[in-house]
This record gives structure tokens, sequence and C-alpha cells, in this order.
């Protein structure tokens, strides 16, 4: 797998995260959120990964009433981009030009 192909999976990840996390009532969405930060900043250990910190950021962000409206433009701005990517790489493999035979 190439590298932006890492990004582009990782990206949906955190978008999938924070589309189910935007869902939680702010009860459940501020402890699971700081759960993940200290599980991010365990992630040496197993199982724990460093992946959690900034995912637990953003869902803390989403409490917070000025910062909400950024997390959500950037979700909005990374679907987009991942959208714009699929379209320009099934473009590219609908191609026949491109095929090497």
């Amino acid at each position: 797998m190439t590298k932006t192909g890492i990004w582009r999976v990782i990206k949906k990840l955190v978008l999938g995260g924070l589309y189910y996390g935007e869902k939680l009532p702010f009860y459940l969405r501020l402890p699971l959120g700081i759960a993940l930060c200290i599980g991010g900043v365990l992630g040496f250990l197993p199982v724990l990964g460093f992946w959690m910190l900034p995912l637990g950021l953003l869902l803390i962000g989403l409490c917070i009433p000025g910062i909400d409206r950024r997390v959500q433009a950037w979700m909005h701005r990374t679907q987009a981009e991942l959208a714009r990517e699929e379209e320009e790489s099934a473009s590219v493999s609908d191609d026949p030009e491109s095929t090497e035979t």
C-alpha cells in the first residue's frame, strides 16, 4: 500500500469515528474523548495506540462550542477531498490508455 493509500485509510477511520462520535450525547462524548486521550498518551503499550490521541482531542473539540464548527468544517473538507481522490483514481483506472500491456 502506498503512503497516500495509508493516509486515505487513516482519514476514513478518523472520519468514521467522528461521525459516530457526533451522534453520541455530550455526557458520553466527553468521557470517551478523555479516555481516548489517556489511551493515546499510553500508546507505547500493546493494544493502545497513538492514534487515540487525535481522535480523543477531536471528540472533545466537538463538545466545545467554538471549536465544534471548525471540527465539522474539517470533516466536510476531508470528506470532499476523499471523494475527489476516489473519483480521480476511478477515472485513471477506467482510462484504457493508462493500462500497460
